[in-house]
């Protein structure tokens, strides 16, 4: 073995740059062209490629046979290079070949000392990535194909499993702490420049001169317009106590350059409106650190703003998931007892429960959830609990149906980190939503969803449709059922609605981001007894089944 990559498994790169460097000496026995920077870079794609194989060994649900899977992602990223410097000689194919052929460790033991052959790939890597490095071919094209390489190889895993680079680590990090470095502006792109959407009020651009509805065409000096939104968001974002320029031009004019200091951002989840003087509606977006210590605050806000609230609007449209800690956490506020959700590969002895404490937030108001079909993973945990436990009616669409549990793993070396699927989840009466999603207990139906399924090259993208997509353990069978459907009554529009309820026809009428035709459903269906104007409802009648093939 030419370098014992597990003995540093987890430090730092540099510390791996001496011994990198005497390897390679004394592999091709002639002068290194390479600086000890260099060298390190090539060794810490070495031991990302070799950490990221042998968590996925160790850790991964689908218990994969790394060794086959490495060696393979070896010749891909050799047949795949655009040049000829990045290749496997025959020695390496030959060297792979014997890796391939070394009896395998006893499981039990492979969990305490990983596998050695995953080590010897990750120096035949090396091999590779130092003959192009001397060859010619950039350090950043190198590691470029090697992350590509890397995350072909997880996507043989399942469908979301990936490695993330330092810098990409650090913003799915930020996102869900909810906290960033910044000066408080939301942004939405409009004719090439970035458009002031909100001031937020805990920010420092509430103090400068920057309104909403203002244009920001230039950061740092640098044109919006050439740059786009993403690239400038991330030049307003950056360290707690630095400065950024702003330049705005304000109803045609351009005012001069605002120097701003930037300070902690948070940027919230959850969104709460009251809709008239009796239902409450919080949108949450996703499961972030503080998703559960913010819904309940909004929750509590909403109460007592509203004396007379007799429901509750959970939208989970279409929140693609997050932390399941957070998932939990929430389903409980709502829950006075019983399994929220289990976490395992289906085994019931094994698998870990967990139950809701007593205390409803809501005290047993009537509660609907919306769901749509981008809602999944811990938004699926969520319906699900309610659902499960009778608490709230799931309305809308069926649901994406990610049923896989992620881990994030810290890549310690080089700051990156590997999103790995370990483990499976079981919602609350113990089935598998994998592939399939939530069924609401309401359909949501309208003349566009109509049109859409109508169109035979319209296809909706959903867990089941991915590649290498995990297989629906179906240890118990999801008995939810949808009743009903619930649809707009015909020649309802949003900029000309008849309701008696003022403020909700003032909110459709501007047709804000929460309160639509899906949402009035639930409020008029939270309203017993009150008359329907914007929507009806009519049974659920499935489809019949197919009988016997007729006789011949």
């Amino acid at each position: 073995m030419k370098s014992k990559l597990s003995r540093i498994f987890g430090a730092a790169a540099v510390a791996g740059a001496g011994l990198f460097g005497a390897y390679a000496w004394t592999q091709h026995n002639t002068p290194v062209e390479l600086s000890e920077a260099e060298q390190g870079k090539l060794f810490e794609n070495a031991l990302t490629l070799y950490a990221v194989s042998e968590h996925a060994r160790s850790k991964s649900v689908v218990s994969p046979d790394m060794r086959a899977l490495t060696a393979e992602s070896l010749r891909e990223l050799a047949d795949k290079s655009a040049t000829d410097e990045l290749i496997l000689t025959a020695d390496d194919s030959a060297a792979i070949d014997k890796v391939l052929s070394t009896p395998r460790p006893a499981p039990i033991l492979a969990q305490f000392i990983g596998d050695e052959a995953l080590e010897s790939l990750a120096n035949i890597y090396v091999d590779m990535a130092t003959r192009a490095a001397r060859n010619g071919m950039s350090l950043k094209d190198i590691e470029e194909a090697t992350v590509t390489t890397i995350n072909e190889m997880l996507a043989k895993l399942d469908s979301h499993s990936s490695y993330h680079t330092p810098e990409e680590s650090r913003k799915m990090m930020q996102q869900v702490s909810g906290r960033f470095g910044g000066i408080g502006l939301q942004l939405s792109e409009e004719d090439g420049t970035a458009v002031v959407n909100e001031v937020m009020e805990s920010g420092p651009s509430k103090n400068a001169d920057i309104r909403k509805d203002d244009r920001i065409v230039e950061v740092d000096g640098q044109n919006v317009a050439k740059i786009g939104l993403g690239p400038t968001i991330e030049k307003i974002r950056g360290q707690i106590g630095t400065t950024v320029t702003v330049t705005i031009e304000r109803a045609g004019v351009r005012l001069a350059p605002q120097t701003i200091t930037r300070d902690v951002i948070k940027e919230s989840t959850v969104r709460a409106q009251s809709i008239g003087s009796d239902i409450g509606m919080v949108r949450v977006s996703s499961f972030g650190n503080e998703t559960t210590a913010d819904l309940q605050a909004e929750i509590i806000k909403l109460r007592a703003a509203m004396p007379g609230m007799k429901g509750f609007i959970l939208d989970l449209r279409p929140n693609p998931g997050g932390l399941l800690g957070q998932a939990i956490t929430v389903s409980d506020l709502f829950l006075e007892g019983g399994n929220i959700v289990s976490v395992g590969k289906g085994n019931p002895k094994a698998d870990r429960y967990y139950a809701a404490k007593p205390g409803d937030i809501l005290d047993g108001m009537p509660m609907i959830v919306l769901m749509s079909e981008g809602s999944a993973s811990a938004s699926e945990i969520v319906a699900g609990a309610l659902q499960g436990h009778n608490r709230a009616a799931v309305l809308g669409l069926q649901s994406f149906g990610k049923g896989s549990v992620q881990t994030i793993i810290p890549l310690n070396h080089n700051g990156g980190s590997l999103r790995l699927t370990t483990e499976l989840y079981f919602t609350a009466m113990g089935a598998s939503i994998q592939g399939n999603g939530i069924t609401p207990n309401i359909a949501y139906e309208d003349e566009e969803l109509r049109e859409r399924r109508a169109d035979p090259d319209f296809h909706l993208r959903r867990e089941a449709d991915l590649s290498h997509t995990l297989a629906n353990p179906n240890l118990i069978k999801d008995t939810a059922e949808t009743t009903e459907i619930c649809e707009p009554q015909p020649g309802a529009d949003l900029n000309s609605v008849s309701t008696a309820d003022e403020p909700l026809k003032v909110t459709l009428r501007d047709k804000s981001e929460i309160v639509d035709f899906m949402a009035a459903c639930a409020v008029e269906m939270l309203r017993p007894g009150a008359a329907r104007s914007l929507t009806f409802s009519r049974p659920y009648v499935p489809a019949p089944k197919p009988g016997p093939a007729p006789a011949p």
